[in-house]
């Protein structure tokens, strides 16, 4: 969604769709984690979970909603919008992979504007 007049500008589809399709294509991480940094999500969930996702691929892991359930399932803002099925939704929103690379440019000059 991005800002009416007055409002902080941001992209809250853009985050989901990135954060979706970085769950079903790790690699996403890779090729966005230079140009985007998870301070810079409007939604703070949306930041954390970008933060798990980089520190699990950092360590060779994989990130999947299976995998980064038990991270959030005590996160307040995740039990807040119905819990950790969230993650699940977020992968369902993945619209297009080729896309991240764009949603992440958008996102962090959304950031800039903010």
């Amino acid at each position: 969604m991005k800002s009416n007049s007055g409002a902080r500008p941001h992209n809250i589809e853009a985050e989901q769709s990135l954060l979706g399709a970085a769950m079903i294509q790790n690699d996403v991480i890779d090729r966005i984690r230079h140009t985007l940094k998870p301070d810079q999500f409007f939604d703070p969930l949306h930041a954390r979970i970008f933060q798990a996702m980089i520190g699990r691929r950092e360590q060779g892991q994989k990130s999947s909603p299976v995998l980064l359930k038990p991270a959030f399932e005590d996160d307040a803002a995740m039990i807040d919008i119905g819990g950790t099925s969230y993650l699940t939704r977020l992968a369902g929103s993945a619209v297009s992979i080729v896309d991240s690379p764009h949603y992440a440019t958008q996102i962090r000059d959304l950031w800039v504007k903010r």
